[in-house]
């Protein structure tokens, strides 16, 4: 990561992490030295370059009709790498852990128990 981007980085976390410890419903969730704002903000970040990545760059070069299907493959293999990312941001908080339990249980978000 260059300097202006660690930069940008470490003043949209700190940013994002002191906004989001103004919530009570974040809060409630700290433990210690584990503090929920400082773990959302760091996956909301993340998980940004992730979707700008998929977004960017992975759906537009598989949408190039010319591909080989080693070439299909490959991008196939990073788009996983890519879920596999978002998945563990998902997956490390506990603000969302009633989603992840819905998800994982096979029901939609929307869709009540």
């Amino acid at each position: 990561m260059d300097k202006n981007k660690a930069k940008d980085f470490a003043e949209k976390y700190s940013r994002l992490a002191n906004i989001l410890t103004k919530s009570k419903y974040v809060t409630r969730y700290d433990e210690a030295e584990d503090k929920e704002a400082w773990t959302l903000a760091h996956a909301f970040i993340d998980l940004d370059e992730s979707f700008k990545e998929f977004s960017n760059n992975l759906l537009p070069k598989l949408l190039n009709e010319k591909l080989t299907s080693e070439e299909i493959h490959n991008i196939l293999m990073d788009i996983g790498e890519e879920f596999c990312h978002i998945l563990y941001h998902i997956r490390e908080n506990k603000y969302y852990e009633n989603y992840r339990e819905r998800i994982e249980g096979g029901h939609s978000p929307n869709e009540s128990k």
